[in-house]
């Protein structure tokens, strides 16, 4: 593991390092751009996947145009550089990174010699030695890699032509070199309760063949897998000591007529225009991660959608007149006309006409129970459009390769969350979600997953410059990877990104505040309560007044509510006759006192210089301050000296109140 042998502020300082965020919210989290390697190939897929491995530093990129691995070298210096090449037999699909406890070891997923051929795991030293070959299920096109050494592969058995081979689940122990693959057979025969439990088995085609795995999220116990089937919009759980699949559950759907689950559905509107409408999106998420909470098991999804060529334009659907009385105002194209739609969904009655429209994706991310039968808990709504129209306007929906495209997603799939990661940041869990078409990152706080709240949302994408040039940013986020300060040189907590179009991988420093301060509870920052009015703060601390007395940082001799420092007194050290001023006449009621012997109920307002003796040191005190300015009275001045006691008497019998 890396230890880091520089201070934050130097190392900013040192790389000229600044912050681009947008739309920051409570809780505070800022991404700054440490570090970006360019590939120099624009729309190219030349960085899709990272992986980072602690012990040599290097950031393995898988490089579609080249169909090999890129590796590069982090460094506090010299950023990201490229520092060799692995060459591989067949084009990386995915790599990770298994550490056995001695050495590190890379791990690929490669397709075989056509897509519908069993595909290969290979593992290779940091420095690109071969050291294995597995063959697992059809076109492998993305692994997960316990920390116990199992490589879990998400095998697609995506069709060509009439060739259709069987999506499944390889488990790989790199331990015993043992290969056994998850075979989703077992559903074969359900096909029609599967879709009336929502899950989209196309028609005509066994579950088995029909279910194509699209990502793997294995819970932390390492026992318990969840392959996401995109298409399908279901997640198959597996029971990963003994291979076998033991649930699929549907990943339902999201209502965008209901408030907070707007969309912009139209290119032709002239958006940014969200809206709610009659539409079902469809989750179909692409990457996925599983995380404990209390001993609950949580699969955050990020929703892009994806068709196969069933989809066809709203304007198109023949809408059943009672469930869409107003068809002809919804179907013209700057309404829902022009969104893309599924033909396999939504005739719920079998008519023949459709009775729901569903559409891809849903334009967020998920947060789903897997203890409690994949219940959602979680989605963000519409809170990522919002978001990206105050930080980019016009340009919300945009694509990734042009910078004149702004709302031309809309009819489609959107933003597009493709890329997720849940970090563990100090006592916080936070979740990074990358918009493949908008080219940013969405960031929110899961600690609390029924209630995760959005923190902000970071994008260095320039509308302004040709968007092949390197300083359009990073487009097309692929893959996000957190990696902990502790692994890795700089000693900060970085985050890395694959950007297929732009064809840049980047770093950037996480920086993560405290959530704002509620100490009353009521949800409201203690700052805003303050401004608002709501709350009082008299001593000026920050903190409402009802904080500071139910913490006991303030007294409230009197019980009414108000800290007896904020209440004044009718003595301060130094105003002798408590006419409220500080003048000659204090000295004056000092001398009366000293030769006249005259009674006064509060010695210490006599006792300027604060040396718990009333003498003519405190007239010379008094008159040195009136008339230069120097050494004010000691404290308390100009306040009472709550908590009481400094005062003593004066205090115990109410004259200081």
């Amino acid at each position: 593991m890396f230890k880091s042998m520089f201070l934050r502020a130097p190392l900013v300082v040192l790389l000229g390092i600044l912050p681009s965020i947008s739309g920051l919210a409570g809780g505070g989290v800022t991404l700054t751009q440490f570090a970006t390697y360019h590939s120099g190939l624009f729309e190219a897929s030349a960085s899709e996947i990272v992986a980072h491995d602690p012990r040599s530093g290097r950031i393995f990129v898988t490089n579609a145009s080249t169909g090999n691995l890129d590796v590069l070298q982090l460094s506090v210096t010299n950023g990201l550089t490229l520092v060799s090449v692995i060459n591989t037999p067949n084009p990386v699909n995915h790599v990770r990174i298994w550490d056995d406890g001695v050495e590190s070891h890379v791990i690929t997923a490669s397709p075989g010699a056509n897509l519908t051929s069993p595909g290969t795991v290979g593992v290779y030293s940091t420095t690109g030695v071969p050291q294995a070959t597995y063959t697992v299920g059809a076109f492998p096109d993305m692994l997960y890699v316990t920390s116990n050494g199992l490589v879990l592969t998400a095998n697609e058995g995506q069709p060509a032509g009439a060739n259709n081979p069987e999506g499944s689940v390889s488990i790989i122990d790199l331990n015993t070199g043992i290969v056994q693959t998850v075979s989703f057979s077992g559903f074969n025969g359900q096909e029609a309760a599967l879709r009336n439990q929502g899950i989209r088995i196309f028609p005509g085609i066994p579950a088995s063949l029909d279910l194509e795995p699209e990502y793997i999220a294995v819970a932390p116990d390492n026992t318990t897998a969840y392959a996401v089937c995109q298409e399908q919009n279901s997640v198959v759980t597996i029971d990963i000591p003994t291979a076998t699949a033991t649930a699929i559950h549907s990943l339902g759907y999201k209502d965008h007529s209901l408030p907070g689950n707007g969309l912009d559905p139209s290119d032709s509107d002239g958006g940014p225009n969200i809206n709610t409408w009659p539409i079902r999106g469809l989750p179909m998420p692409d990457s996925s991660v599983a995380f404990d909470v209390n001993g609950q098991t949580y699969l955050l999804t990020a929703n892009e959608g994806g068709a196969r060529n069933e989809d066809a334009r709203t304007r198109t659907l023949n809408l059943d007149p009672t469930a869409f009385p107003n068809a002809g105002f919804l179907q013209a194209n700057s309404r829902i006309g022009r969104i893309q739609a599924s033909t396999i969904d939504g005739d719920t009655d079998g008519d023949g006409d459709f009775d729901q429209i569903y559409t891809y994706g849903t334009r967020s991310f998920s947060i789903f129970n897997m203890s409690d039968n994949a219940q959602m808990v979680f989605d963000s709504g519409d809170q990522f459009a919002t978001a990206i129209a105050q930080a980019s306007g016009n340009q919300l929906n945009c694509n990734h390769t042009s910078n004149n495209s702004g709302d031309g997603r809309s009819d489609n799939k959107g933003c597009e969350p493709e890329a997720a990661t849940v970090a563990q940041i100090g006592e916080r869990l936070i979740a990074f979600v990358g918009l493949e078409r908008q080219s940013g990152i969405m960031v929110y706080d899961v600690t609390d997953p029924a209630n995760s709240t959005f923190l902000s949302y970071f994008t260095n994408r320039n509308f302004n410059v040709d968007i092949e040039s390197a300083s359009a940013g990073d487009l097309g986020v692929e893959s996000i990877v957190y990696v902990r300060p502790e692994d890795n040189i700089t000693g900060l907590p970085l985050l890395l990104t694959g950007n297929e179009i732009s064809g840049t991988t980047s770093a950037y420093i996480v920086t993560i505040q405290s959530p704002p301060q509620d100490c009353n509870g009521n949800g409201v920052p203690d700052r805003e309560d303050v401004a608002s009015g709501t709350a009082t703060d008299c001593n000026g601390n920050g903190i409402p007044d009802s904080c500071d007395l139910a913490s006991g940082n303030s007294a409230d001799i009197h019980g009414d509510l108000i800290p007896d420092e904020c209440q004044g007194s009718p003595f301060v050290r130094g105003d002798s006759n408590r006419d409220g001023q500080l003048d000659v006449s204090d000295a004056v009621q000092v001398l009366v006192f000293l030769f006249q012997g005259s009674p006064h109920a509060c010695h210490p307002a006599l006792d300027f210089n604060g040396n718990s003796t009333v003498d003519l040191s405190d007239v010379v005190s008094s008159l040195d301050f009136v008339f230069t300015g120097f050494t004010p009275p000691a404290q308390p001045f100009p306040n009472c000296d709550w908590p009481a006691g400094l005062l003593g008497d004066c205090e115990a019998s109410l004259l200081c109140p």
